[in-house]
């Protein structure tokens, strides 16, 4: 499987009955560092070393290594299960995950925290396949957000934007545009960001008046960021802009 996607299109709405064993497989500390080959053989000269008796054993857990050679697994977090007769799928959180949202009081502008809530709960929509333990779902993720201080009008758009998209939209893969030709805006982060977009959205009636712009900006253009710059002129990382 490439990923959550080509999960859940495998997996939505297979018949199992009482006979069918449910079994998943978590992929820890994976060495990309280490070559492939040479790994599995380091493995496999170690197991056999535990005896004879464990023969088919160590050739299933050499069978699972070679599984996760350029195939790693980014649905882990998706769990399926036996629900009145199919498989259903749903979100699983590791006991040590925290919660890493950004911060609301973020220096970082407002479409960027705006998007944060609207992909979470789309990809809840998503990984859920039903609507009882989506509902669930997105309780314990709108107390995660509030933790943070995000505003309840800018969750519930974001929620009510996931409730009104059929969650069958989700499994249909989205052709990639080739060919942007949008004109991007690019500015470098600081302070003064957000401020700086919000003079050239308010203003751009005002240059479009100009021939020579109108001809070149037609529409209104994607506004972007770059790394922001210390005093020596490097790179710092824009989390610390906000301390």
């Amino acid at each position: 499987m490439d990923d959550t996607m080509d999960l859940l299109k495998r997996v939505d709405g297979i018949p199992i009955d009482d006979s069918s064993l449910l079994a998943s497989v978590d992929a820890e500390a994976l060495y990309s560092s280490i070559p492939h080959e040479a790994g599995l053989k380091a493995v496999g000269f170690y197991l056999s070393m535990r005896g004879q008796q464990f023969i088919a054993h160590n050739e299933f857990i050499l069978r699972l290594l070679r599984l996760t050679n350029n195939h790693f697994l980014s649905w882990i977090f998706v769990y399926p299960r036996r629900v009145g007769g199919e498989l259903s799928t749903n979100i699983f959180r590791k006991s040590t995950a925290t919660n890493s949202i950004l911060y609301w009081q973020s220096s970082h502008h407002l479409p960027l925290k705006h998007g944060i809530p609207c992909g979470q709960y789309l990809r809840l929509r998503r990984n859920c396949s039903e609507e009882r333990e989506f509902r669930h779902q997105a309780v314990d993720l709108r107390h995660k957000f509030h933790a943070r201080g995000y505003p309840n009008q800018v969750l519930k758009k974001a929620y009510q934007r996931a409730v009104n998209t059929p969650r069958n939209t989700f499994l249909i893969p989205k052709k990639k545009e080739i060919g942007d030709k949008k004109i991007r805006f690019i500015t470098t982060f600081d302070g003064s960001a957000n401020e700086a977009r919000e003079i050239l959205r308010r203003h751009w009636p005002i240059l479009l008046m100009d021939p020579d712009v109108y001809d070149v900006f037609h529409e209104y253009p994607q506004v972007e960021s770059m790394v922001a710059l210390n005093q020596d002129g490097t790179g710092v990382d824009i989390r610390l802009l906000g301390n």
